[in-house]
């Protein structure tokens, strides 16, 4: 048994053969109690959790212990992230009013969530990413461990926005070998060798990377890096903040329109992506209000609150404040030297495929940059969420320039869709005998079988294959 009340026994185990009893909430039967001052000193974290659970009380004393003590530890005091961010910005109004109405949704999402467990089994929709399919609803109802759901609905890829950036976290680096070639399938910009250029020993023979996106704008801004990258006299900074940040500096500015140029200079570009390229290269600065209030408009449009609940999760204001300026802004730099806006991040033009990008380098950061205490030192960062991941970008850019500079890493994006009519280009693939095909999340929208034929054709003696 477990007493999850006061905070003096809350999360205490007690043993079949203890004096100690334990008597259940009598409103929803979820929590246990030692005594009455144990409950009364629970009640205020306990109440909005207990009107949810009254109505399925009998559903609910049905429950494993297990989840029992899973739904007791459930909080609706969410941090007040709204009024923490006007604190520091106090001219943000607008701003404040989004927050606000996201903390909203997520009490609503947590509320929601709660019910539907709570109600017969037939009726289960619980919400991740806003849906559950019927069938999976089925599986879950009668599955046990070892179960495998073999009915996924099919969903093929329909993006609103390019993505730029991985959506969940790596967990480790990926050692890279050299001498080997490295696909990328639906590549995000620099894919895994960015995390992993450490490992690319800058003596030997070269790491070959080719990159396979059928977004002209994504193979775009690649090529457009990686001829700032050979630029001896681009500073790393620059090239992240062209990759993920809506605010630049002068410098940047002027970089990129020299990255673009020379770009334009080269009889083999693609035409899809050289009519971006020009684009961009003929734009006039954006101003950094103008920058800011692009981004802001189209977060508005979306009106995704996600954030919120991630906002949430982090346990120090001064990160969660950090947090939400960067999701509004898109502004992974903001200082006194960044007075324009992104070339990139900040125009839409519909007719050539430039849209607005809204992917979160956040999420899509190692989970290591999420820890505050240092590998294999084990000492405590002195640095904020957002210093470490700028800290993560920084550092790992210098490495990925080196070796680009070097040779040592040699990384070609190109135009292309891997697909089952595509046979030419999935022989062209095994024909580099890759060391590793990364998809990305590209399977996601793959039919199983179809994935399964696509790997065979590609893969060479000794491919591995990587996914998330």
């Amino acid at each position: 048994m477990q007493c999850c009340g006061h905070t003096s026994c809350r999360g205490t185990s007690f043993s079949s053969t203890s004096t100690l009893s334990l008597k259940a909430c009598g409103a929803c039967g979820v929590i246990s109690y030692c005594s009455k001052d144990c409950q009364a000193s629970d009640w205020k974290r306990h109440k909005q959790l207990c009107v949810t659970l009254r109505p399925f009380k009998s559903t609910v004393s049905k429950f494993p212990s297990e989840l029992k003590l899973a739904l007791s530890r459930i909080s609706f005091r969410l941090p007040p992230i709204h009024e923490e961010y006007l604190k520091k910005y106090s001219s943000s109004r607008h701003h404040f009013k989004f927050i606000e109405c996201a903390v909203e949704a997520t009490t609503k999402m947590v509320s929601s969530n709660i019910t539907n467990l709570c109600q017969e089994e037939s009726d289960i929709d619980l919400k991740r990413w806003q849906e559950i399919s019927a069938e999976l609803s089925c599986f879950l109802s009668s599955a046990v461990p070892g179960d495998i759901f073999r009915e996924k609905r099919y969903m093929p890829y329909a993006p609103r926005a390019p993505q730029q950036f991985r959506n969940t976290p790596l967990n480790e680096a990926t050692p890279l070998k050299n001498g080997t070639t490295v696909i990328e399938i639906g590549f995000v910009d620099f894919g895994i060798t960015f995390d992993s250029c450490e490992s690319i020993d800058p003596g030997k023979d070269p790491v070959v990377v080719v990159g396979y996106e059928a977004e002209p704008l994504c193979v775009a801004k690649s090529l457009a890096m990686l001829e700032m990258m050979k630029d001896t006299e681009v500073r790393p900074r620059s090239v992240n903040e062209v990759w993920l940040s809506s605010l630049w500096s002068e410098e940047t500015v002027a970089k990129f329109k020299k990255a673009t140029g020379a770009l334009l200079g080269q009889t083999d570009l693609d035409p899809k992506v050289r009519r971006i390229v020009k684009y961009w290269n003929g734009l006039k600065e954006i101003s950094r209000e103008a920058a800011l209030d692009f981004q802001f408009k189209g977060l508005f449009r979306e009106m995704e609150t996600s954030f919120a609940m991630q906002a949430c999760c982090l346990s120090a204001v001064s990160d969660r404040v950090e947090y939400l300026r960067y999701h509004l802004t898109k502004a992974l730099y903001e200082d006194h030297t960044t007075t324009r806006g992104s070339l990139v991040m900040c125009v839409e033009n519909e007719s050539i495929g430039v849209k607005q990008m809204f992917e979160s380098c956040i999420q899509a950061t190692p989970s290591r940059v999420h820890y505050t205490w240092q590998k294999g030192t084990g000492e405590q960062s002195e640095s904020s969420l957002m210093g470490r991941t700028r800290d993560y970008f920084d550092r790992n850019m210098q490495i990925y320039m080196s070796r680009i500079r070097s040779g040592t890493l040699k990384f070609t994006p190109k135009l292309g869709t891997v697909s089952i009519p595509n046979d030419k280009l999935c022989e062209c693939i095994k024909e580099m005998n890759p060391y590793i095909i990364s998809w990305s999340n590209v399977v996601d929208y793959v039919e199983p079988v179809s994935f399964h034929i696509l790997a065979k054709r590609m893969s060479g003696s000794d491919t591995a294959h990587y996914l998330h």
